[in-house]
């Protein structure tokens, strides 16, 4: 084997491991980023389940208590800003609830998206034909 031959392909060698490791590290890379997603995504969920149930709660509590606040007019015991207010409560309860649910389903889908499940490409957006 002549002795430059035997350099040339050291170097080829050298050049092949060195694409290696950087393809390795380039795995890694994206494998830290899709577990950090994916944890990411799990709590959004843990919280936005959460946040649901309180908000059920609240809108039934607000409901109660708009119901013994129309009681309470009824027979004289309250005013009618009680009632307003107690209006006002449930009318925020539903809102919040709302809101619950839309980061409920936000976070649904965040995390199929990030564990792969959307199947959605990085590709150009569909086009749609009318």
């Amino acid at each position: 084997m002549p002795l430059f031959e035997g350099i040339l392909r050291n170097n080829v060698v050298r050049e092949k491991r060195a694409h290696l490791e950087k393809s390795a590290a380039e795995l890694l890379n994206k494998e830290l980023t899709v577990i950090s997603e994916v944890t990411s995504a799990h709590a959004s969920l843990k919280a936005a389940k959460e946040a649901l149930a309180y908000s059920n709660e609240y809108v039934q509590e607000a409901a109660l208590q708009f119901s013994i606040a129309f009681e309470s007019y009824k027979a004289g015991t309250a005013t009618i800003l009680d009632l307003l207010s107690s209006q006002s409560a449930v009318a925020d309860a539903k809102a919040e609830l709302a809101n619950a649910k839309k980061d409920w389903y936000q976070s649904i889908a965040e995390i199929a998206y990030s564990t792969g499940a959307l199947g959605i490409p990085y590709s150009e957006p569909p086009t749609t034909r009318f």
